[in-house]
């Protein structure tokens, strides 16, 4: 029980139930049977080096046969591997990396280790010529987006010229799409999709026509076209996202040799301990309700009331499909968790702090607002232009956003937060030396407004309230630059 002892060394509290079966004792986090006869309905099958154990669904009484998926297995393995190489495979294991002041070492290593993952990938897609579709799939909020921004920068390094864009601009005019059993809009369904009009414009695109592609609003509901133009070329390739990426029958009328299919899982090696992991499903429904929140128009509530809806069109739509993808890809985690714990520690610092934290926040957006405006000016650039560069203090996920609404381009917007992040991590330190910038809260304000979660790994390394001042900053600093950027957009 190693792995408990590194958990319980954090607890709060000093007391936890014990759970024993044949004098092996171990320790659950909620509820156990009183007994084994209580688990009528299992079963357990050999599979690789292992076995798995099987359950049945929520209602029903008998087991599905097991349908082996190696790609997601050894790619779950390499995921576990990762955790090894680093010696961060479970939450006990990360509480004390964090103690031990080892937090920026943990997440460059985990931007480099991922990084190096999609230059591999590529490369291999760069050698495979003749690959102008470029099909990303992933269940809701796995972080296709992302990932495909990602890859694109990667491609446009190895000499191609990459254009990212969402399948969710073919969506069906709302009140044209399908609805599920319950009657609600089944939006997870292909259904929910234009079909025929994006096998049109693919293959127009393929022949090397000028197409003007649809923008899909999710505020009014309904498919818009504003100019948005694209031709491809020799190098060109288009970066395709969206849940039904993998599923041959929306890209029913493109060569096969034109496609190559990446699924995106949201795994993390990261396990609460040796016997229980950490759900991804959970995690994509919160990302899941910043998203809808910020572009969607859409509350918490609402898209929490239809998950199960999400859930069923996953299984049905994305998962049976992953097998087929020539490469499973995936997100690691656990630097995500580190910004919370120190956080949560600092928590009466924060209240007592709060109206100071908050000014200064609203402090260093405005400044980064107003420099990116005086620069644009200076320099003579135009909108497009401009609005690339207002997100450049904030988290990627975010930056895209605004960028994407905004009319930026994406794809140079994640290069600049990158590069931000880096330098603020770079020179942090030396700034705060600079102009005397002594009191640790103002340091961790200060950094993680400029410099989000890359910087935030700096300024944990200066003390643990600067990282946690650092961490909160990021998320309300995002926030403040989503409105902020819509107001300072029509400035230029």
């Amino acid at each position: 029980m190693k792995d408990k002892e590194k958990l319980f060394r954090y607890r709060r509290s000093s007391r936890v139930n014990i759970y024993e079966l044949d004098h092996y004792k171990d320790y659950f986090y909620g509820f156990m049977v009183p007994s084994t006869g209580y688990l009528r309905y299992y079963d357990v099958t050999a599979y690789q080096d292992g076995f798995v154990l099987l359950f049945p669904g929520k209602e029903a009484k008998k087991v599905s046969e097991f349908v082996p998926s190696d790609k997601l297995f050894f790619t779950l393995k390499r995921s576990r591997d990762w955790g090894k190489l680093q010696q961060i495979d479970t939450i006990g294991a990360l509480n004390d990396a964090i103690a031990a002041g080892k937090t920026q070492e943990m997440i460059l290593t985990q931007e480099a280790l991922f990084e190096e993952r999609i230059g591999a990938l590529a490369e291999m897609i760069v050698k495979e010529e003749g690959k102008k579709f470029i099909m990303i799939a992933g269940p809701s909020s796995s972080g296709k987006t992302t990932f495909s921004h990602r890859l694109s920068i990667q491609l446009a390094a190895k000499g191609l010229k990459p254009h990212p864009f969402p399948l969710d601009d073919y969506y069906v005019d709302r009140d044209k799409c399908p609805r599920d059993e319950n009657g609600e809009l089944d939006f997870e369904c292909l259904e929910s999709l234009d079909v025929e009009l994006f096998n049109h414009d693919m293959n127009e695109l393929l022949a090397g026509k000028a197409v003007n592609l649809p923008i899909f609003n999710f505020k009014t509901g309904k498919r818009e076209y504003k100019d948005k133009i694209m031709q491809l070329g020799k190098d060109d390739v288009l970066v395709i996202e969206g849940i039904h990426g993998l599923n041959d029958k929306l890209s029913y009328s493109l060569p096969v040799e034109s496609k190559f299919k990446i699924y995106i899982s949201a795994l993390t090696q990261l396990n609460i301990d040796e016997h229980n992991y950490l759900p991804t499903t959970d995690g994509r429904m919160i990302r899941r309700i910043v998203r809808d929140a910020r572009t969607r128009g859409t509350s918490a509530k609402e898209t929490i009331a239809m998950w199960d809806s999400v859930r069923r069109g996953e299984e049905k739509n994305i998962f049976p499909f992953q097998e087929g993808a020539d490469v499973i890809s995936y997100f690691l985690t656990p630097a995500t968790v580190c910004l919370a714990i120190p956080l949560y520690e600092q928590m009466e610092l924060l209240k007592k702090n709060f109206k100071a934290i908050m000014i200064g926040i609203l402090s260093g957006v405005l400044t980064s607002l107003v420099s990116v405006l005086a620069m644009s000016v200076f320099f003579g650039l135009n909108h497009k232009e401009y609005t690339t560069l207002l997100p450049k203090s904030i988290t990627t996920a975010i930056g895209m956003g605004v960028s994407e609404e905004l009319g930026g381009y994406v794809t140079l917007t994640v290069a600049i937060i990158i590069i931000t992040g880096i330098l603020g991590s770079i020179l942090a330190e030396a700034a705060c030396k600079v102009f005397h910038i002594t009191e640790p809260i103002a340091k961790g304000v200060a950094i993680g407004t400029a410099s989000h979660a890359i910087g935030t790994s700096k300024a944990m390394e200066m003390g643990e309230t600067e990282g946690a001042i650092s961490g909160l900053s990021i998320a309300v600093a995002g926030l403040l630059t989503v409105a902020g950027a819509s107001i300072f957009a029509c400035f230029l």
